[in-house]
């Protein structure tokens, strides 16, 4: 409640997996809640792989189900603007599937591995998509959002660097034009950069 300050749980997921989390959540384009799980990671930074999954809280009935399963490390979440295609990254697998998307009742099918993210960009993390469709993924580790079309996915775009930070989380379009682009970070110990969080 916003006026209040309450919180209240909707649903618990997992519960046989109680060192799971949730990662990154977006809500589609018709107001649903997707969010995906991962392991949590152990001291030395390693983590149980395939151990997550996605997950879609429906707007109306505030029931969860599940998406997509085996999933290492779940993070970005777009979806293409004629509302037919879900896009989904796994930052372990280093790669962005494809869904058919039923924007009617938010059902995925037809997964497929769209692009194959060159590991000198970074970790594919946080993801948004522009009005002419191409998508923009954040790369964890590189300083950089990277640019692809989904119509050519071996077709790398290029890249925007961000001065002063180089583990980029995720981004966003803003602006009366939705044409500025907005970018998080991550400030880790061993990343003392000055724009870094």
């Amino acid at each position: 409640d916003i006026s209040s300050g309450e919180m209240k749980v909707l649903q618990e997921i997992e519960k046989d997996k109680p060192t799971n989390r949730l990662n990154d959540g977006k809500c589609d384009p018709q107001g649903r809640f997707w969010a995906g799980t991962m392991a949590k990671q152990n001291p030395d930074l390693s983590l149980e792989k395939e151990n997550g999954s996605l997950f879609m809280l429906s707007a109306g009935s505030g029931q969860v189900s599940f998406q997509f399963p085996k999933v290492t490390i779940s993070n970005g979440l777009a979806w293409s603007n004629d509302h037919k295609t879900m896009y989904f990254v796994d930052s372990d697998k280093l790669v962005v599937y494809a869904f058919d998307f039923n924007a009617e009742d938010g059902s995925i099918s037809n997964s497929r591995v769209l692009i194959n993210h060159d590991s000198k960009l970074g970790f594919p993390d946080g993801m948004a998509i522009d009005r002419q469709g191409r998508l923009w993924i954040a790369g964890f580790s590189s300083g950089q959002v990277h640019c692809y079309d989904p119509s050519q996915p071996d077709k790398f775009l290029g890249s925007i660097s961000i001065p002063g930070a180089s583990n980029i989380t995720s981004c966003c379009f803003g602006g009366e034009n939705l044409d500025e682009i907005y970018v998080t970070s991550a400030s880790l110990k061993a990343d003392p950069l000055p724009n870094a969080g």
